[in-house]
């Protein structure tokens, strides 16, 4: 259940984002007639040094599958000049067709990568993949199989794969997204109860969906439910699918088996307020849910508010398909007898997806330094040094992991611990997918992470992954849809934020606390291509600014919460706060420099409701006629 306190600001071997890539198909044709999308005739054209090396692919078959491992060395060619980048940080590349038609808070892709760094890492992916095919699959690893599957897919989608490889594999890729509407329901929906007539069914290949609502939003909805089961299916290729599936794919040409031979059931209602009137009896606690999936009856159910649907309906759909298209999963998720913090922390990385369009594609990036869910994750491990004992927290149940009082704390360990294994490289991946597949099929095995066999051993890896040294020395800028960053306790200084490009200026937290950020960060000159800052809320905690940074900070338009503790802040520098129309949180812990003098600034801001004015000079006298003035502000503690 996806929780409405999780949704508030409570995320890598770093530099480690995955990234999908969706074809543009038109959505009613079949995938025979997309020439120019699929397939021309043509091979790939594949490196010279990749094609003499068929000689040392031993295949005893026909003279059919002789075919398929040069078509195949072909491929491979060509995947390892289009991810030749991806290489330096550990980024996998998936594409899947294409199913959203509506680019809705989406941002065009970045320019095409380095040609030189491209070519720098060309021979790297030609060597692994020669040594990969040596064995004509027989030594694949899990993690190999992944990456095939991948690749595969990529190269379909782009146009890029052989004929063969098109014709026999594609389809099961390229299915052609048709929706057929039933307006005329004869039966009282088996779930909710609706009477006959009063809702429609909305079927996709691979869900059906039924809503009181437009015939339109729920195209829409089942469209974003096919992209994300794509999506799922290569990230989490081996939890439905294994090496040796694959290999007998491809060398007999038919499509890999799907996960799940039913549609999956989708009810979508109208808005709030219907969906916790009809769902309080099925789930008690349904009001505090903005989603939510039902095992027992094997059910998303969800209503649709543009600004916050979309990574709620991928957290529940990822519920969903870990519980019906699983391999071997056993128990129910309610009966999981431990481990309980998979479920959630799966579910919470599949929110970070995010949609940019390319030519001919749409690119899915998942993870990353800056991804939503690990903010609040760094937050309350780097600032808050929060930490619940490894053994207690795998050991917990669903029970003792969703009603605690410290649930938000709980969600928050469980997301930054998938991110520290799913953002690293393909073997850390592998090794959490083994054990999430073990989890789901009721016999955890721990020994699938060597980095969780010791408490202290786990926390200084995983606190090194939410520093993210190596992000902050490579690839460092946001994604332009971010609007919330964390850094507390990260080795970032001011030079390297005001590298940020301009959409990254613009955010609801910056939290830089305890980092070596100082006053340039806000008083080096602005060039004539960005705009000034513009924070929500902004945490820089113990770090070197001072009253210089003040009167920048006191333009920022939205400007609600300021943390300023241990800062070196003085009377005089408050001075610029003085009316300020927006803030309504001011930490001014720590320094002794703020006065009852400063108080007289604290009394002109009309929003102020919380102060903290810990270690100040400020007197309690001086507390008390500053009370007498503004009788809603409160203080969280004082000296």
């Amino acid at each position: 259940m996806k929780k409405i306190s999780e949704c508030e600001p409570m995320a890598l071997a770093t530099g480690s984002v995955s990234i999908i890539c969706i074809a543009r198909l038109p959505e009613a044709s079949a995938y025979g007639s997309q020439e120019k999308e699929v397939s021309s005739g043509q091979s790939a054209t594949p490196s010279e040094s990749l094609l003499h090396s068929t000689t040392n692919v031993h295949c005893q078959a026909s003279r059919w599958a002789r075919r398929l491992a040069f078509c195949w060395l072909a491929i491979i060619a060509s995947s390892a000049e289009n991810l030749a980048q991806e290489a330096t940080s550990d980024r996998q590349t998936l594409w899947i067709r294409q199913v959203n038609s509506r680019p809705t808070n989406q941002s065009k892709t970045k320019s095409s990568s380095d040609a030189k760094k491209a070519e720098q890492q060309k021979s790297f992916w030609k060597q692994e993949l020669q040594e990969k095919l040596k064995s004509d699959g027989k030594d694949w690893t899990d993690a190999d199989a992944t990456w095939i599957y991948q690749r595969l897919c990529q190269l379909v989608v782009q146009g890029d794969a052989t004929e063969l490889i098109a014709k026999k594999f594609a389809p099961s890729i390229l299915f052609p997204l048709k929706f057929d509407h039933l307006s005329r329901t004869t039966q009282r929906h088996p779930v909710v109860g609706w009477a006959p007539g009063s809702y429609t069914i909305t079927q996709s290949p691979h869900f059906i969906l039924s809503t009181q609502g437009s015939t339109k939003q729920a195209a829409e909805v089942a469209k974003l439910c096919e992209q994300t089961y794509a999506i799922w299916k290569q990230v989490f290729f081996t939890c439905w699918s294994n090496s040796m599936e694959l290999q007998q794919a491809l060398a007999t040409g038919q499509s890999l088996p799907e996960p799940n031979d039913a549609r999956f059931q989708i009810v979508l209602f109208r808005n709030r307020e219907t969906y916790i009137k009809q769902l309080q009896q099925l789930e008690p606690n349904v009001a505090v849910s903005t989603g939510y999936f039902s095992p027992n009856l094997k059910t998303v159910f969800c209503y649709w508010d543009e600004a916050t649907s979309t990574p709620t309906l991928r957290h529940e759909l990822t519920h969903q398909f870990f519980s019906q298209a699983l391999r071997g999963a056993s128990p129910t998720l309610e009966e999981l007898p431990s481990d309980f913090w998979i479920v959630e922390g799966v579910a919470l990385y599949m929110e970070s997806i995010q949609i940019e369009h390319a030519e001919n594609a749409d690119i899915a990036r998942l993870g990353g330094w800056d991804a939503p869910r690990l903010q609040p994750a760094r937050y309350r491990r780097l600032h808050d040094e929060t930490w619940i004992p490894w053994d207690d927290f795998r050991r917990a149940n669903n029970e003792r992991f969703r009603t605690g009082a410290d649930i938000q704390q709980w969600y928050s360990q469980a997301a930054g611990l998938t991110h520290f294994w799913m953002d690293g490289n393909s073997e850390s991946r592998q090794a959490f997918l083994n054990y999430v597949m073990s989890v789901y099929q009721g016999i955890p095995k721990l020994d699938s992470l060597p980095e969780a066999r010791d408490d202290a051993a786990l926390r200084q890896s995983y606190d090194r992954f939410l520093m993210m040294p190596e992000a902050v020395a490579s690839d460092f800028n946001p994604s332009p849809t971010v609007k919330e960053i964390v850094l507390s306790r990260c080795p970032i200084t001011s030079s390297q934020l005001l590298e940020w490009p301009e959409s990254s200026r613009t955010l609801d937290w910056l939290d830089a606390s305890f980092s070596k950020i100082d006053d340039t960060l806000f008083t080096a000159p602005i060039s004539n291509s960005k705009k000034p800052w513009d924070v929500r809320r902004l945490n820089v905690e113990s770090t070197s600014i001072t009253d210089a940074s003040l009167p920048i900070i006191a333009k920022m338009p939205r400007l609600e919460e300021l943390d300023l503790s241990r800062c070196g802040i003085t009377d005089s520098g408050l001075e610029v706060l003085r009316g300020n129309k927006t803030l309504k949180t001011l930490w001014l812990t720590g320094n002794p420099a703020i006065t009852d003098h400063g108080l007289e600034v604290l009394g002109s801001l009309p929003r102020l409701e919380l102060t903290d004015l810990t270690a100040t000079s400020i007197t309690e006298e001086g507390w008390k006629q500053l009370l007498s003035k503004s009788p809603r502000l409160r203080r969280k503690k004082t000296q």
